[in-house]
């Protein structure tokens, strides 16, 4: 902190959502893939090493891999049904505070928060169609989601706070 007692004032950069002030402890793992299932498996594979090596609390870890998978499905599936080759990144960063995961594509642009429709189950009985359900769940295991269309793709990004332990 400078001697004055203030913090300095950040500059964000307005083409993206403000970052999570990560400082020098923060961890990312950053990977890219193409949209293939095969690439889906490996991705799953990384971001579930990376969260047991962050030690996270056991919510944040399901909370992260629910998401990633979700979303990294659905582009799959959904966002390159008419056969565009897409690239799929992500950046999956980790502090004592929070995690933040930034998801980005290049396929169909869709904005799930606001166009995903609402999962059936929730109004009980039997769902007569799929849809809505996975990005439901996101959101509800995360503190802030936030959409953009960018490039003619995606970027979704997710914040979960992380309680801190007592010492």
């Amino acid at each position: 902190m400078p001697k004055s007692g203030r913090q300095p004032q950040r500059r964000l950069d307005r083409a993206r959502p403000p970052a999570l002030d990560v400082g020098m402890a923060a961890a990312t793992l950053i990977q890219e893939i193409p949209n293939e299932s095969d690439a889906l498996i490996d991705l799953m594979e990384e971001v579930r090493r990376f969260c047991e090596e962050q030690e996270l609390p056991g919510d944040a870890e399901y909370a992260a891999i629910l998401a990633v998978e979700e979303i990294v499905n659905n582009t799959i599936k959904y966002g390159c049904r008419d056969g565009r080759r897409a690239r799929i990144r992500l950046e999956l960063a980790v502090n004592e505070d929070g995690l933040e995961l930034v998801l980005e594509d290049d396929a169909i642009p869709f904005n799930p928060l606001r166009d995903a429709p609402e999962p059936e189950a929730l109004h009980g009985g039997a769902p007569t169609k799929a849809g809505g359900l996975g990005i439901f769940l996101v959101r509800s295991l995360m503190d802030e989601a936030a959409y953009e269309a960018k490039n003619g793709g995606n970027r979704l990004l997710l914040r979960k706070s992380l309680a801190r332990k007592n010492t």
